[in-house]
């Protein structure tokens, strides 16, 4: 059997959670049925790594911001060169772009995936989510990484419920799973002694993030007398300047690290105490999920997505979102609680199992092979 020719498109490659679930499911697809094309409209911090890979891969706007025709006929001409028979479109300017060249002109399958909730997301113009919805009712398979995006899907942007498919995001426990680790001498790399409480937020400085609200409860419970605390940061994005400020200004300078993107992600997860996730909005935050699968204690504010993940008192500890007193109350709870930190641990790993990025994968792959060998619902 002649493998499957699939094109995945992204807006951009930076370290986000759409860039890193397809990265990691083009590196997991059975090499046996699937030939995997990745082409994204603005490169990032993912490009040498993916490079390195040896997959087919294009930036379109490599240099120079592309005309709508000129991003038409580049993609058009991707798909003729692969011989592209499925496309995966993330997020809403793929789809916008590639309804076209992908459905129009190429009559290729189109799946599109959702990572959360256009609504909340302030940076998406409600235009934009008009046309998505028009566009959605052309599309062979949508796919919602949470049970909220679905019925989002489904409620509000009309979707048909069959055209409709919940794949959750998932994690490779075993990546996770480090019981050699020397967290002692990790630490000491990072200039963090034993004995201080270490609490990490691996995020990309996106507003939807609300780092500001972290630093708020560290100020708090520092306040409170709690010295021994540090907080490390992982990321990039627009917000680092502002954040890097506001720990200026309320003199937290060290007790807060700024480490950039970072390729070591298991072993600093195993090496915190706690792990923070005060985010706006969530899709399925996979970082949450990694933070289960390390074995280390959760606590996040309680907005959709994250609570679809975290059971309040048993896997981790929500707070109501942008309430930074109610942020350092739990973080202080926990901190003063050795069983409790303990319990939620153990019961997050339990948990994160259902999250199995195997589960992921193959998910996936059916959901590519049964839309190509139905011949989809969209337009033909």
């Amino acid at each position: 059997m002649d493998r499957i020719n699939l094109l995945f498109v992204l807006p951009n490659f930076d370290t986000g959670g759409s860039e890193k679930l397809v990265v990691d499911l083009i590196q997991n697809l059975d090499s046996k049925v699937f030939n995997p094309v990745l082409t994204v409209f603005f490169t990032g911090t993912y490009e040498e790594t993916f490079k390195r890979m040896g997959y087919p891969f294009y930036v379109i706007h490599n240099g120079r911001v592309r005309s709508k025709m000129e991003t038409l006929t580049f993609l058009k001409r991707i798909v003729e060169r692969h011989g592209i028979q499925v496309v995966n479109t993330h997020h809403t300017s793929p789809l916008i772009q590639g309804f076209l060249p992908f459905k129009v002109l190429g009559r290729k399958i189109l799946i599109h995936t959702e990572h959360s909730r256009l609504d909340q997301d302030r940076r998406i113009h409600k235009k934009a989510i008009l046309l998505e919805r028009l566009l959605l009712k052309g599309v062979d398979r949508v796919v919602g990484v949470s049970h909220e995006v679905c019925r989002y899907m489904v409620d509000t942007l009309g979707v048909r419920s069959s055209k409709v498919c919940l794949i959750p995001n998932g994690v490779d426990i075993r990546r996770f799973h480090l019981p050699n680790l020397n967290r002692r001498a990790y630490r000491k790399r990072l200039g963090i002694k034993e004995d201080v409480f270490l609490i990490g937020l691996f995020a990309n400085f996106r507003p939807e993030k609300n780092h500001i609200l972290l630093i708020k409860a560290l100020s708090i419970a520092i306040k409170r007398g709690r010295q021994r605390i540090h907080l490390l940061f992982c990321g990039t994005g627009e917000m680092e300047g502002h954040l890097k400020e506001e720990v200026k200004r309320l003199k937290l300078g060290r007790h807060v690290s700024f480490l950039g993107y970072r390729f070591d992600i298991p072993e600093l997860m195993n090496t915190l105490d706690l792990y923070c996730l005060p985010s706006r909005f969530e899709g399925m935050p996979f970082s949450l999920l990694e933070a289960m699968a390390a074995g280390v204690p959760v606590v996040a504010t309680s907005v959709s997505g994250i609570r679809e993940i975290i059971k309040e008192g048993e896997t981790g500890l929500l707070v109501p979102p942008e309430d930074p007193e109610a942020l350092a109350g739990a973080i202080l709870h926990l901190m003063e609680d050795r069983d409790l930190r303990e319990g939620i641990a153990r019961r997050g790993l339990k948990e994160v199992e259902r999250y199995s990025f195997d589960r992921t994968v193959k998910a996936y792959e059916a959901l590519f092979t049964e839309a190509l060998e139905g011949g989809g619902y969209g337009i033909h």
